[in-house]
């Protein structure tokens, strides 16, 4: 069994698992804490770089861009909306490139987030939007197996996808409807910005991926051991004993948690634990067949009760008819007593 870790782990033994003379943290954190391995992947480090944006419009005269960039998880870029400048969070975050190369990216992110600001406001109408309103992007290039790289962008609008582009195309997402359709006939009004968009994505993108990659191979390629230590904390019940398993000092971090001690334990409990829910999804099965029993037996019962209804009132509107026919002909029988000559 493994687990990822982040700080500290919670490992709880019954006291008939330790030795009743020593049950002290300095001494179980021997067999405990001594299964902490780095995965086996970390050395090769993260194979992408994305930049995220995040566009919140509040109203018509309102509106702020937050941008940063990623290498994998780690975060080696921000961005300053005030001012309009990338912040270089690592020493090796601009790559190999070149200042102007730099500047120039920098340049183009600045008039493409202004721009893109400008352009929404103007089109909140066609859009249906309502304020406050967000945007969402991601955009970047991942290193596949081969030395291949593909570049991705997405877009979503409050936490709902929106677009991708696939191969230079905008596609509108399914659940977007017609606003995203109206969105890339819109951008494919606009070449000029689509062809810097595709330049970024298809040429930039994975030249400074790996450029990236090579600046800053000593910090990203190291590995450092973690150190782990338990502590006890206080007894979650009785004839049981709360350790707290402390981790720190790893890198990178990503760590897996392998716990040795009562191993046949945990495995009987796994197996009691999908026992049980064998049971529960066993009962569950049963009572819904239990229910749709019960319901049919209901609906047959009032099938049952309608056709006797309905049967009643036949029965009642047929003696109701028959009792019409009797009077009428007493009726007629009284008046031929009544006037004999008529009826010679």
């Amino acid at each position: 069994m493994g687990r990822h870790l982040s700080g500290a782990q919670v490992v709880t033994f019954s006291k008939m698992d330790l030795d009743s003379k020593d049950t002290s943290a300095s001494r179980l954190s021997i067999p405990v804490c001594r299964q902490f391995t780095l995965l086996e992947n970390a050395f090769q480090g993260p194979t992408t770089f994305h930049l995220i944006q995040i566009s919140s419009f509040a109203n018509s005269t309102w509106a702020q861009n937050q941008g940063s960039g990623w290498l994998g998880d780690l975060q080696i870029h921000g961005w300053d909306s005030e001012s309009g400048t990338a912040i270089f969070l690592k020493p090796w975050s601009k790559g190999n490139l070149s200042d102007e190369e730099v500047t120039e990216l920098v340049e183009i992110f600045r008039v493409y987030l202004i721009g893109f600001l400008r352009v929404v406001q103007d089109h909140v109408s066609e859009f249906q939007l309502t304020y406050p309103f967000e945007i969402q992007g991601t955009a970047g290039c991942e290193l596949l197996a081969g030395e291949t790289t593909v570049s991705f962008l997405r877009g979503g609008l409050g936490g709902v996808d929106f677009m991708s582009l696939q191969n230079g195309t905008c596609v509108p997402a399914a659940e977007a409807g017609s606003r995203a359709q109206w969105f890339c006939t819109l951008y494919t009004q606009y070449q000029g910005i689509s062809d810097i968009i595709g330049n970024l994505l298809y040429h930039t993108c994975p030249r400074f991926l790996w450029s990236v990659l090579e600046a800053g191979k000593a910090e990203l390629q190291r590995q450092v051991k973690p150190e782990a230590w338990l502590s006890s904390g206080p007894p979650p019940g009785p004839g049981r004993l709360l350790l707290v398993c402390h981790v720190s000092g790893f890198y990178p971090e990503p760590v897996w948690n392998k716990k040795k001690k009562n191993k046949k334990k945990k495995n009987k409990k796994k197996k009691n634990k999908k026992k049980k829910n064998k049971k529960k999804k066993n009962k569950k099965k049963k009572n819904k067949k239990k229910k749709n029993k019960k319901k049919k037996n209901k609906k047959k019962k009032n099938k049952k009760k309608k056709n006797k209804k309905k049967k009643n009132k036949k029965k009642k509107n047929k003696k109701k008819k028959n009792k019409k026919k009797k009077n009428k002909k007493k009726k007629k029988n009284n008046n031929n007593s009544k006037n004999p000559d008529r009826r010679k």
